[in-house]
């Protein structure tokens, strides 16, 4: 590919249209070095993110996600990537790295928004737990759960969060964690 300054979204549109998701990066790589338009590179990096995703790349897609909340001039905009960010990071179950993009979205949002940013956090894991029960995936909604459990919740989703963990540690006859938790009663 020659050296491309004036293209625009549509060209990049033709020219992967119908390919292979492995040539779309390539195809997308190769435009990403070339553009010096911000909205175009943030098109760019979104895509390249998506198509990670769907490869269950996710390391790649998350470093895209964030190049393109760098890149990006909206606060609002900002947060709503690096939550994207944060729910990547859960489905991982790499806490930690969840918290940090929190707090890079909470960094960016105005003092009123910040308690809705961290309901909507606590909403993202119940969402991806329940994902992992539906796809039969316990060992991972566990681990969901049991973070869950560590945040700060109301006595109401405490008292849910033990019902769940008690039932899936007896599925799977984890009896000293099954044990535990019933302690905490």
């Amino acid at each position: 590919m020659e050296k491309v300054t004036n293209i625009t979204k549509t060209e990049i549109e033709r020219a992967i249209n119908g390919k292979d998701d492995f040539v779309k990066l390539d195809y997308l790589n190769r435009y990403l070095s070339h553009i010096d338009n911000f909205d175009l590179k943030k098109y760019v990096l979104l895509n390249l993110a998506m198509i990670h995703e769907s490869k269950n790349m996710v390391p790649a897609a998350i470093a895209n996600i964030i190049a393109a909340a760098d890149i990006s001039i909206t606060y609002k905009e900002k947060i709503e990537l690096y939550m994207r960010v944060v729910e990547l990071h859960i489905k991982r179950r790499n806490f930690p790295m969840a918290e940090n993009a929190l707090k890079q979205a909470m960094y960016f949002a105005p003092e009123m928004e910040k308690t809705r940013l961290k309901s909507r956090y606590v909403d993202i894991f119940w969402n991806i737990a329940k994902e992992f029960e539906a796809n039969d995936k316990l060992r991972q909604a566990i681990e969901i759960y049991e973070y869950i459990l560590s945040l700060n919740q109301t006595e109401e989703k405490k008292t849910e969060v033990k019902t769940k963990l008690l039932e899936y540690y007896n599925k799977r006859g984890m009896i000293r964690e099954y044990n535990k938790i019933k302690n905490i009663r």
